[in-house]
């Protein structure tokens, strides 16, 4: 923190003194010797600066856009461009509007989310309440062991389950309790104690709750319909084990009673079925580990490596993932610190289904392998017609055989057209290698978008383009992390896209200022 001012103010003084010696030549001094004597000066202080002539990074790294299509920043749940539609009972996503590829469709927070505490690279590196990376560790305000990533995080942390949480972690370090237990206690540390019966008579109903519980509620409800009663009984006795340490913790009074009190039973009840919803709905919060050369990378198995930072339940998302269930997935699951963002690689025309999570149905369709045949649309747009061929095929024109349309496709031109795609899949390819994953995914992206236009998939040429397509995708995404981290962090103090004002203000530009005369005898 110290070395980040004192670099800032290196900058700013440099600034300033490149300015001063600007304006020499502007001021009103007369005599011509006595300019070069302030220059000469000026240029006497300008020597501290000649240390180094190069600063690592002084332009601001912006994070990957992450704001909902069609939404605003602080947007939360689906984008407008998707929809749920009910039929026969079934739930399916659908797109409200086309969707492009690269557009943000889910935006999630998690109710509760905590740290990785069985190994990776989360231990002491990832804020507990942000899950974000830390680099300045602020100590844990009660003085137990935690850090937090901010002053900020830590008053947040300290007025909500903190409070709560803090006497019972060396108690949960010694006992070894594992993520998706400590989630079940976070999701009632969350909650205020008198609020508590509040959340507990809520409970499958679909009564709407006031503002500040509604997050809650919603994550109790969500479904365990599924659990066995081995993980009822475990839920029971976790539940018990739970209510003691917040006791001990000063969540509830202690009272030297035999039997509950009702606001303690509400407690208990909670407990049991936290442990069931984080059983079934906890997702790991993943952090892309992206080389910085991507020479060797391109190959499909050098599989992208993924670290677990952390865990969270996002009951927003249950809905969603329920519903966009299909045989092959058009989107991407990617994170910013503990947002979960969902975002399309492929293009879905208006009225399509969007498949979220990759799941074939049992008994429907499943999808269809990748051949050497190439289905050929017909050159009429709004023509459902479509013609397999063999890539040498020997045919020039097809007349389609429908009788509302009757369009001849010229085959040897897209065939002529499909060996110019072939080149800029070669040319994307060696972009890649060179590291320039932005300029080899803009490639892919118009590339599928021609294929898409002649052909109807599955073809073995687009599902190649479209697997390095996802790659650079998430390449890019963790490549700009990595820079935020480095450049940000590491080297970052002024952006150069806003440049700050070195002169100084006017204290009264207004002239708003009265003064006053006054006579002393």
């Amino acid at each position: 923190g110290h070395a980040a001012i004192k670099m800032k103010q290196y900058l700013i003084a440099k600034e300033a003194l490149e300015i001063a010696l600007k304006h020499v030549g502007r001021s009103d001094i007369k005599k011509e010797k006595d300019r070069d004597t302030y220059r000469m000066k000026i240029r006497k202080q300008m020597t501290v600066f000649n240390v180094t002539k190069t600063l690592y990074n002084c332009e601001l790294q912006e994070r990957t856009p992450s704001c909902l299509k069609n939404g605003e920043e602080s947007d939360r749940g689906m984008s407008k461009k998707l929809k749920i539609v009910e039929d026969g009972g079934n739930k399916a996503l659908v797109a409200e509007e086309n969707i492009e590829t690269e557009d943000v469709l889910v935006s999630a927070d998690p109710y509760v989310a905590v740290v990785n505490v069985t190994g990776g690279r989360a231990g002491g590196k990832i804020c507990p309440h942000k899950m974000d990376k830390m680099f300045n560790p602020i100590p844990c305000s009660f003085g137990s062991e935690l850090t937090f990533g901010s002053l900020e995080s830590r008053d947040e942390a300290s007025n909500g389950f903190h409070k709560y949480e803090w006497p019972l972690l060396k108690n949960f370090d010694d006992a070894k309790i594992l993520e998706r237990s400590r989630l079940a206690l976070r999701m009632i540390t969350q909650i205020e104690p008198e609020k508590i019966s509040n959340v507990c008579s809520l409970l499958g109903k679909d009564t709407v709750p006031e503002e500040s519980l509604k997050m809650a509620v919603k994550t109790f409800n969500l479904n365990v319909a599924n659990a066995t009663d081995e993980e009822k009984f475990v839920s029971s006795v976790l539940g018990f084990y739970f209510l003691q340490n917040l006791f001990s913790s000063g969540y509830l009074p202690l009272q030297n009673k035999t039997k509950l009190s009702p606001n303690e039973y509400d407690v208990f009840t909670l407990l049991e079925r936290a442990v069931l919803v984080a059983l079934y709905h906890t997702k790991p919060i993943e952090l892309l580990d992206i080389p910085k050369c991507k020479k060797d990378f391109m190959d499909e198995t050098n599989e992208i490596k993924i670290d677990i930072c952390g865990f969270g339940i996002y009951p927003d998302l249950y809905e969603v993932e329920t519903a966009g269930t299909g045989p092959e997935r058009h989107v991407i699951h990617w994170f910013l610190d503990k947002k979960l963002l969902i975002s399309s690689f492929r293009r879905v025309e208006k009225g399509q289904s969007v498949c979220i999570v990759e799941q074939p149905p049992v008994g429907g369709p499943q999808k269809a392998p990748a051949n050497d045949m190439i289905t050929f649309r017909c050159a009429n747009e709004l023509c459902t017609c479509s013609f397999p061929l063999k890539e040498n095929t020997k045919e020039k024109i097809i007349t389609c055989p429908l009788d509302d349309c009757g369009i001849k496709t010229n085959i040897w031109e897209r065939l002529k057209l499909i060996q110019r795609l072939k080149k800029d899949f070669a040319a994307a390819k060696e972009e890649f290698l060179r590291s320039d994953v932005t300029i080899c995914k803009d490639i892919l992206k118009g590339t599928i978008d021609e294929w898409d236009r002649i052909i109807v998939r599955p073809y073995k040429e687009i599902e190649q383009l479209q697997n390095l397509y996802v790659r650079s995708l998430k390449c890019e995404i963790g490549d700009n992390e990595r820079q935020c981290i480095e450049g940000n962090q590491f080297g970052h103090l002024i952006s150069k896209k806003h440049k700050i004002n070195v002169m100084p203000t006017d204290e009264d530009p207004d002239n708003q200022i009265v003064t006053k005369t006054y006579t002393i005898k």
